[in-house]
């Protein structure tokens, strides 16, 4: 009775190991190279067992280690953009059978996406949500020799009713000194502000630094699959222009890195104690000239100890504070927009923005505020009355837009501006 209740025991064990097993689909990226490893089959309860590949690899494009049953890349598999390339491999081992599908990891996403969703995937593309800030742009590029479509794919997914839904999808070969010069580092984006290709303004857009009152991000990311050799991140450009149409150049940034395999800390001349945020410890850098002459002011609030955060809540406001206390920031300065991205050097996989909501408070009405001796603009900011206090005789007063148009002025100015009848909003004041 013993020896038949131990048979039945083993059956029952070998049915649910084939049943897992025969559901494997893999996701393999367009790009492996011979040698590198698509599957690991082997169990470590299954002792020693003789692995063979028994159909499904007529082009030989795998082998399988007898032994360990891991499954590698044979031959480079010959790959057509959008065109799903799909094996199904029936592995023997030692009596036990497997049967295991393996995908193009990029078009199959693609092709088997919900219908809601929307693809970009040529250099620049954009999508404007109507009456909403925000942007989603596929920001495709290559560094060295790299070919779009050709050594690398890549695109933006996106519903057109929510920004909040987007998806980076990434297929890149390998870094440059693997790849004779074919590296890449793809950006992909989403703006919450000026549109990068349209270059018009928006309601709130450009914003002074020092006019926040508040400034948070709340958001959740998601890895659908692939290998983490990316890195989330999110920008800002700083610049001393204060509309859009005249903006030729970035004069530094801003730059915070949520998560990265093997995260690499820069070594900036300039660097203030480590912060924690949301459980995480961050290194603050900052760097007045990386290149010497060009004036680029860079700053990173980055990562440490290779951990990850994909959710929670950031107070911009409070970083952009400790550098200004640092005097590592003009809060004189304009931003124009905010842009969330996934920048991968190599690997393939996806990730999703679940959540990627950022508000911003400003100050009911902000203007320079200016202190010289007995010189004086206040109050700052102001809803009802600016005031002006000077030493000497004030011969023009005027009040600016962000978009440089002349709301106010005044050649016989006494003592203050009447703001009462004015929009919310950024004003530049200029007195002579």
């Amino acid at each position: 009775m013993k020896q038949k209740i131990y048979h039945l025991v083993l059956l029952l064990i070998t049915i649910t190991s084939i049943k897992a097993q025969t559901e494997t689909i893999v996701f393999r990226s367009e790009y492996e190279k011979t040698g590198d490893v698509i599957y690991d089959i082997n169990h470590p309860n299954e002792g020693s067992i003789v692995y063979e590949i028994t159909s499904g690899n007529e082009h030989l494009y795998y082998q399988i280690n007898s032994n360990s049953g891991i499954i590698t890349i044979n031959n480079i598999i010959p790959d057509v953009f959008n065109e799903i390339h799909s094996d199904i491999l029936q592995v023997s081992a030692s009596g036990t059978y497997y049967s295991i599908e393996i995908v193009d990891g990029y078009d199959y996403f693609i092709e088997n996406l919900d219908p809601s969703y929307k693809v970009l995937d040529m250099h620049n593309q954009t999508f404007t949500y109507p009456n909403s800030e925000w942007t989603a742009f596929n920001n495709l590029w290559g560094k060295g020799t790299a070919i779009a479509n050709e050594d690398f794919r890549m695109a933006t997914i996106y519903k057109e009713d929510s920004h909040k839904e987007t998806i980076f999808l990434w297929d890149t070969p390998s870094s440059a000194k693997e790849y004779d010069g074919k590296a890449v580092w793809n950006y992909f984006n989403i703006f919450w502000g000026n549109r990068w290709n349209e270059r018009d303004d928006l309601d709130r857009f450009p914003f002074k630094i020092n006019s926040l009152s508040s400034l948070n991000l709340d958001f959740d990311f998601e890895q659908l699959f692939g290998n983490e050799e990316y890195k989330i991140a999110m920008n800002m450009f700083l610049t001393d222009e204060p509309e859009l149409s005249p903006f030729s150049a970035n004069d530094g940034d801003f730059f915070f890195v949520f998560d990265q395999k093997g995260t690499w800390i820069p070594d900036y001349p300039f660097q203030l104690t480590d912060t924690n945020i949301n459980g995480k410890t961050f290194a603050w850098l900052y760097d007045d000239e990386l290149n010497p002459g060009d004036g680029y002011q860079r700053r990173r609030v980055i990562i440490k100890d290779n951990e990850k955060l994909l959710s929670g809540n950031l107070d911009i406001k409070q970083q952009f504070d400790r550098f200004i206390a640092a005097d590592y920031i003009d809060p004189e300065q304009s931003i124009f927009h905010i842009q969330l991205g996934v920048e991968v050097t190599s690997g393939y996989g996806a990730v999703r923005f679940n959540q990627a909501e950022i508000t911003m408070q400003q100050a009911v009405m902000s203007v320079n505020e200016v202190f010289s001796n007995t010189f004086k603009i206040y109050p700052n900011p102001a809803s009802n009355f600016i005031h002006i206090k000077s030493p000497h005789p004030i011969q023009q007063v005027q009040l600016f837009s962000t978009l440089g148009k002349l709301v106010y002025q005044n050649y016989n100015f006494k003592k203050s501006i009447n703001l009462s009848n004015y929009s919310k909003g950024i004003y530049f004041l200029k007195v002579i």
